[in-house]
């Protein structure tokens, strides 16, 4: 079997945003997941194991700070939206109406999927939206 590598991606940002993560893997897990979207920002979806939780990074947001997930019920979600952010952190970048909003993305399982301390929109939402569903089927993982 041929042991090279099969996939790099090298960093496109400025040296000010951090050292990027490096990976080497030859089994099952940990769990990669890889995006770029058109601007050149660059983020990676980490889980180590079963029943872990994820790690994202991003290079706009600094690549050795973790961007924080969480999930939420659809009434918690609105329950946010009315007071501004969720019980326990305020989240500014949440729009004040009843569909998800910047940051935020529906997972099948009804429950949504909230990133804490970035905007990510679009396209980086349905690519987090994939690397989750891959991960925590029905979304599994505990809230």
């Amino acid at each position: 079997m041929d042991q090279k590598p099969f996939f790099q991606a090298f960093n496109a940002h400025i040296e000010s945003c951090g050292t990027p993560p490096t990976f080497t893997d030859n089994a099952r897990w940990p769990y990669h997941g890889y995006f770029v979207n058109r601007h050149g920002d660059q983020f990676v979806f980490t889980v180590n194991g079963p029943g872990e939780d994820p790690v994202v990074r991003g290079g706009d947001c600094g690549w050795e700070r973790p961007i924080r997930l969480r999930t939420v019920t659809a009434q918690e979600y609105r329950e946010a939206l009315q007071g501004g952010g969720w019980p326990d952190e305020k989240i500014s970048e949440v729009l004040a109406k009843d569909t998800p909003g910047p940051s935020t993305v529906r997972l099948t399982s009804g429950r949504y999927l909230a990133v804490q301390g970035v905007i990510l929109v679009g396209a980086e939402l349905l690519w987090l939206r994939s690397c989750w569903e891959a991960n925590y089927p029905g979304d599994s993982r505990p809230a």
